[in-house]
């Protein structure tokens, strides 16, 4: 589990389109929502539901939100993320491992879904 003041590890997603975005793409550049949320789950969808309410924040933080699935959302959930909000695959949950610790991962979902909050 990271710990204040630490350096971010790598983080990659793989969007629907299959572009990949780095978390290091906005490294001295924005402030970073990194969440890791599991496809299906309620809980997850209404912390979405949240952002979107709250995008406007996100904007004057000069922040992205980073939301990390262990496998493909539904687009009805992602297509309609407004700028500042990117959704896609943490491919094999690596970023999911490196964040949270392997202990947090089942072989289908997360154990446990997590929130960070970066500086640039």
């Amino acid at each position: 589990m990271l710990h204040a003041r630490q350096l971010i590890p790598p983080l990659t997603l793989c969007e629907a389109q299959g572009t990949p975005v780095h978390a290091w793409d906005f490294k001295q550049k924005k402030n970073l929502l990194i969440a890791f949320l599991d496809v299906g789950c309620p809980l997850c969808e209404q912390f979405i539901r949240s952002l979107i309410e709250h995008v406007r924040d996100l904007d004057k933080r000069e922040a992205v939100a980073l939301l990390a699935f262990p496998q493909e959302p539904a687009s009805s959930l992602t297509e309609s993320l407004p700028p500042g909000m990117i959704a896609g695959v943490d491919v094999g949950s690596q970023g999911a491992r490196l964040f949270l610790g392997n202990d947090e991962l089942s072989a289908q979902e997360l154990r446990r879904r997590a929130a960070f909050v970066t500086d640039r």
